[in-house]
């Protein structure tokens, strides 16, 4: 999936739309604003991190069985809530309510920002399976924020941070 443009578009890329259509999503405001924010529920924490939110983008967009999801999703808080900046629960709610095939897009999002992870049909297995990325995504994950630790298997700290007592 292609990153467009320079440091004033570093935010935008480019996707196909339900009817084949390229469209330009900018994330300031797909993915850092109204339904991703909401929808995760960060709108009071601090900012997300545009970066991040653009692989993360660019991960749903170009997955083979979300890439028409992603799409689905974002129309779906247009057709409730266009430019009404951040959609609070009355708005996820009409959205969920109104488009219901927007329910599972949702869901992924969710779990993309807390797990950094899909959790989707694998054909081999028969049954649903979490789908990573990169290591530095799951290290990143909201998860890790929401309960103070670090992700298992990583360091918590600097090397040596261990050695001193935790101050609680």
């Amino acid at each position: 999936m292609p990153v467009s443009g320079d440091t004033a578009d570093r935010c935008t890329i480019d996707v196909t739309d339900a009817t084949g259509s390229p469209t330009a999503l900018s994330l300031a405001v797909c993915a850092t604003t109204s339904p991703q924010r909401s929808l995760i529920g960060q709108e009071a924490a601090p900012p997300l991190d545009r970066n991040l939110a653009r692989q993360y983008l660019e991960r749903f967009a170009s997955h083979p069985q979300l890439a028409g999801a992603l799409m689905l999703l974002i129309d779906a808080f247009r057709d409730v809530a266009p430019n009404t900046g951040a959609a609070d629960d009355g708005v996820i709610s009409a959205v969920l309510s109104k488009r219901p095939d927007s329910k599972g897009p949702a869901q992924q999002l969710i779990y993309l920002w807390y797990i950094s992870a899909f959790f989707l049909f694998d054909d081999k297995t028969k049954a649903n399976v979490w789908v990573y990325g990169q290591p530095e995504h799951y290290e990143q994950a909201l998860l890790w924020r929401v309960i103070d630790a670090h992700p298992p298997m990583t360091r918590g700290g600097p090397y040596g941070y261990w050695a001193d007592t935790p101050s609680l």
